[in-house]
């Protein structure tokens, strides 16, 4: 963010996130833990003062065979995640939520986005898990695994965006702040590099999902919506 030009402050909610999908809803749970960091946020005494400051939250799922995959509890919870996922198709879905203090006592609008991409994971073997899992960098991540984890490389391809995968889709990021607050990222080549995943994202992965195991009705990948 701040190589997009953006001034930050990082904030840690330390909100308990959900992991049950409602109503077997991934794209649901990651809205809700993605508002629920955001409403934590501005409840910080430290910032309600400065009408200036946009606060961002976001939250990332994983998707596959019906269930939502959330950061591992554990060793064994991060094992089992990672052999689902080789050598198989899966969702990776973020919700960005922003808001903006008005300066009066009532509470702001939140905006939200969601992305969705389709993850393709390589063949990886027993061996290369156990290799990963002992640099303990599974544990933080939806999944069991970061892409841009080089020692691993867990992907084989990406339909849609890439950094949706890594965590904070900066092409849907980018499109909030410029429509709500006429606040493009400062660093134009950021955002010219995410454009191409914004449009890739709406024709790639709304065709993927039509077919997605996951019930409910569903966002479009790179769709906003305001509570």
């Amino acid at each position: 963010m701040r190589l997009a030009g953006l001034n930050i402050n990082v904030q840690p909610t330390g909100i308990a996130e959900q992991n049950e999908p409602p109503n077997g809803k991934a794209d649901e749970l990651t809205r809700i833990n993605a508002v629920a960091k955001l409403r934590a946020a501005l409840d910080d005494g430290r910032y309600r003062s400065d009408a200036s400051c946009i606060f961002i939250a976001a939250d990332t799922v994983v998707a596959i065979d019906g269930e939502a995959l959330g950061k591992p509890a554990d060793r064994i919870e991060a094992l089992m995640m990672l052999r689902q996922l080789r050598g198989r198709a899966h969702e990776v879905m973020t919700t960005v939520a922003l808001a903006r203090r008005s300066g009066s006592f009532d509470p702001p609008a939140i905006t939200t986005s969601i992305v969705v991409s389709q993850v393709v994971m390589r063949g990886y073997s027993d061996a290369e898990i156990t290799c990963y899992l002992e640099t303990g960098m599974p544990y933080d991540r939806a999944g069991a695994y970061g892409i841009q984890d080089g020692s691993f490389s867990p992907a084989e391809r990406v339909h849609g965006c890439y950094l949706n995968v890594v965590g904070l889709p900066l092409c849907a990021l980018g499109s909030m702040l410029e429509r709500y607050y006429a606040k493009p990222f400062a660093n134009s080549h950021i955002y010219a590099l995410c454009v191409p995943h914004l449009s890739r994202s709406k024709r790639v992965v709304s065709a993927v999902i039509t077919n997605t195991v996951i019930g409910g009705p569903r966002i479009d990948s790179c769709g906003i919506s305001k509570l």
